[in-house]
């Protein structure tokens, strides 16, 4: 079982739940795909081709990861650093929030760029 049976596993017992709780039966035939396909993938001896399905799952999984962990440091940090995206890589970078004009070389890719810290409610006066 790799992690996009367990995924269509999760899925199937909330499409039987959804039926049982509904009284209406049509989801099932979808829940009886779900399992099939389960079945299927479990049993199959061709690891290789389970692998290279398995990959793009995994790879959506991580992104969705990162970007909640992510959001998670930017609420946690929202009142004392600001975090700026490197327009050359986009690597997301964190900074204190100091108000101010930083000029900054990014770690990763050593590109050099402009950007200014406002306090909130503060607009350009350009």
């Amino acid at each position: 079982m790799d992690e996009l049976n367990w995924f269509l596993f999760v899925c199937l017992a909330v499409v039987a739940l959804i039926a049982v709780l509904w009284r209406n039966y049509a989801p099932l035939l979808t829940a009886t795909v779900l399992l099939l396909i389960i079945l299927w993938r479990a049993l199959s001896r061709n690891t290789v081709n389970r692998q290279r399905a398995n990959a793009p799952f995994r790879q959506l999984k991580n992104a969705i990861v990162q970007r909640y962990k992510l959001n998670k440091l930017r609420f946690r940090d929202r009142k004392t650093h600001v975090y700026k995206v490197c327009p050359a890589c986009h690597a997301v970078l964190r900074f204190k929030r100091r108000k101010g004009e930083k000029t900054v070389t990014c770690p990763y890719c050593q590109n050099t760029y402009t950007f200014v810290i406002r306090r909130k409610g503060e607009e350009d006066k350009a």
